[in-house]
Formats: structure tokens, C-alpha cells, sequence
């Protein structure tokens, strides 16, 4: 790969590339690589996914970061974050102070789990509240500088000013989340890798302008839960799946959080979301979502008289995109958190989807009764596409 021969970037000017709605995996690796030296003279946001990157956008002096198979990107290797790969290149991946940031993208990125007040859900909430993606990359690359430099610098962490700055911020009337952590950070012992605490103890100021964003990510979750009042309701074999038409980033979040076993959201815009709750799920989550991705992709292919089977019909399980069906996405985790995405606050160019809800909703019906009654067969679940048709 290019950058094994010459990091050019840290003696050239270069623009980076990544998605837009930034994430913790990408801002990490840009704070990294400008503390490092590299010489970052702008932004450029692309929409396109995890495929190797096209010609026609293959410039000269861009340096693509969690986009396009380049240097820096992790997608197709199993294990990495970006990050990692960043960390590998300057040649501080086996560094004590760094371990415990590379552990916490991996499990954000690779494995989907986050914890309330860590760096994910900042960089979340900034991402939902503004619309100028450098300036996202611009507030976010601040935090990540903050919280390596906490680690790097083997700073003492002070639960004591974190807890004041947010009984400041809030007075008695703080959210449940916030309370929650505001709780634990009374033991001077809690930690949590790349949480608010540890921006906290860097800079003052900083912490108090995340938590604005905080609070309008939390008010979006009051928002979530009454929406999931009006929407439908599905029960099926000890389980229920909640549908709705909602843009509210909070909306599965809220109603995983009552316990739905599988939450279908479409948005205005037609771009279809499906989550699967692993906590009530199990070890199930695998088999019941590789059976709605192929009965998702099948039926694409029979609503679009272009599209084609593809050759390997396996493939219509596979983890990620297909070529054949572009509109669908699946994501697994290594340690069984899966999604199904029809576009994404990192790929909004995705053509939405042409199945309507309803339809979404009897495949999700139909998979997990199948899953629950021990009936299904790992292949050929697709047939239930067909009989839609």
C-alpha cells in the first residue's frame, strides 16, 4: 500500500476524504494523523460506502481515511478500526497509552456497543445536531485531541470536576442518563475509557459545549418515546417488532430500550433501517437477520426488472453490500451485533429502498417465527421473497 512506502502526508499538503456525519473511528484517526504532523488543508465528504474507491475520484494529494479500500480505511480486514491502521503507520499500535483507545473504537465500530457519555455518543450527538460536516470534523478532532492527550500524557483522571461542571450545567433537574453517570463518577475510582470525565479533566470549556449537544440528543430520546406510542405494534411467538415512519436518530434506540426484539424505521426520505435487540435476540440475531437480508435483497431484484440474480446465491446472506442489490447493507458484528441499512447517516447517496413497510414487516414477522420455532433451514429462506411476488 502507498503509505508503507512514503507518508507523504506528513511533508505534503493534503486534503482528507471520508464520509460525511462523521464517527468515532474516522475523527480519531484525523486527530492522530494531525498530531502527528500531518499536513491537513481541508475536507472533502464523500457518500459512497465501503467499496475500493473509483477511478474518477482517485486524486492525486487526497488522503482517504474509513473510505474507499485505501490506506486507511478497514473496511475488508477483519479486526481493524481505521484507527488501528492509523496507529500501525505512525508506529504507536503497540503502545501502552494508546491500547485502551484502540480497544474502545473496536468495540463502537466493530462490535456496536457504546457506553452513555463516552466519546461515540459526543461525536453522535454533534453529528445529529449539525448540518456542516466540517465543522463536525472540526469540534470532533478537538474532543479526540483532548481524550489521546489524557492518555498519552498519563494524566490523573478527575471524576470530582467532571461531576461539578455537569451539576453546574444542569442543577437538580438533570436527565435520567445524565444521572446516572453523574452518580458513578461520585466514586473517585470509576473509569471509563474515552468518556466525558476524560475530556472533563483536559478542558473545561470544551466539556460544557458537548454537553449542549448531550441534552439535545437526549431530548430527541423523550421525543423517540412518544412516537413509539403511535407506532405498530407487532407480537409474535413471545417477542414483539415495533414499525414506524420516523427521522428521529433516537427512535430504534427508544424502543429497543422497551424491549422490542426488532425495530423496522423508515425515514421521509424512504431510506429503511432495521435493528435487532442481541440482549433479547441471543445468539438467534445472526440466523433471523441473514434470513431478512436475503429475503430484503431477493425481493429488490424481483421489484426492479434491471437488477439480476447474482451468480452465487449464498451471496444474498453475505455481510456488507452486494453489487447485485446496492440498496441494502449488512452489518455484523464480531461479537454478534448485526444491522440491516438502507442508507446511513455515513451513506446518504443510497437509492432508497422499493419495498413497501408493510412488506418489511411480514419478512421480519416471518423470520422470527421461523427462528423461534427451531424450522428454519440456513438456506432457501429467500422462497418467502417469492411468495410475495
Amino acid at each position: 500500500m502507498e503509505g508503507n512506502k512514503n507518508k507523504w502526508w506528513l511533508w505534503k499538503p493534503c486534503i482528507v476524504a471520508t464520509h460525511p456525519k462523521l464517527d468515532e473511528d474516522a475523527i480519531l484517526s484525523v486527530a492522530l494523523l494531525e498530531l502527528s504532523g500531518a499536513r491537513i488543508k481541508g475536507y472533502w465528504f464523500r457518500g459512497e460506502g465501503d467499496e475500493a474507491l473509483p477511478p474518477q475520484i482517485d486524486f492525486k494529494d487526497v488522503l482517504w481515511i474509513d473510505r474507499g479500500r485505501r490506506v486507511f480505511d478497514h473496511h475488508g480486514i477483519l479486526g481493524k478500526t481505521s484507527t488501528d491502521i492509523v496507529a500501525e503507520e505512525l508506529g504507536i499500535a503497540n503502545e501502552k497509552w494508546i491500547q485502551p483507545i484502540l480497544r474502545h473504537v473496536r468495540r463502537v465500530d466493530l462490535e456496536g456497543r457504546s457506553e452513555p457519555m463516552d466519546l461515540n455518543e459526543m461525536i453522535k450527538s454533534i453529528a445529529r445536531e449539525l448540518n456542516n460536516d466540517e465543522e463536525i470534523m472540526k469540534l470532533g478532532v478537538k474532543i479526540a485531541t483532548a481524550i489521546i492527550n489524557f492518555h498519552r500524557n498519563n494524566v490523573r483522571r478527575d471524576n470530582q470536576k467532571a461531576a461539578m461542571i455537569i451539576k453546574e450545567f444542569f442543577g437538580e433537574e438533570m436527565p435520567e442518563r445524565i444521572r446516572h453517570y453523574f452518580e458513578l463518577l461520585q466514586n473517585p475510582n470509576f473509569a471509563r475509557p474515552c468518556d466525558f470525565a476524560e475530556l472533563a479533566t483536559m478542558d473545561t470549556e470544551l466539556a460544557k459545549e458537548v454537553l449542549k449537544f448531550l441534552v439535545a440528543d437526549i431530548e430527541k430520546y423523550q421525543r423517540a418515546m412518544k412516537e413509539i406510542k403511535t407506532a405498530k405494534r407487532i407480537e409474535i411467538s413471545g417477542y414483539f417488532i415495533i414499525v414506524g415512519e420516523s427521522n428521529n436518530p433516537k427512535f430504534n434506540v427508544a424502543a429497543r430500550q422497551i424491549g422490542a426484539a426488532i425495530v423496522i424505521q423508515r425515514n421521509t426520505t424512504g431510506h429503511t433501517q432495521v435493528y435487532f435487540n442481541n440482549k433479547i435476540l441471543g445468539v438467534r440475531v445472526e440466523k433471523i437477520a441473514e434470513d431478512l437480508v436475503e429475503c430484503l435483497r431477493l425481493r429488490e431484484i424481483l421489484l426492479d426488472s434491471s437488477k439480476k440474480l447474482p451468480r452465487i446465491k449464498s451471496s444474498l446472506r453475505s455481510v456488507g453490500k452486494i453489487e447485485e442489490v446496492p440498496e441494502w447493507y449488512f452489518f455484523k458484528g464480531e461479537k454478534g451485533g448485526c444491522l440491516i441499512l438502507n442508507g446511513s447517516l455515513t451513506s446518504p447517496d443510497v437509492p432508497p429502498t422499493k419495498i413497501p413497510l408493510e412488506e418489511i414487516a411480514e419478512f421480519a414477522v416471518d423470520v422470527l417465527k421461523n427462528v423461534s420455532e427451531n424450522k428454519g433451514k440456513r438456506k432457501g429462506f429467500g422462497n418467502k421473497a417469492l411468495s410475495h411476488h
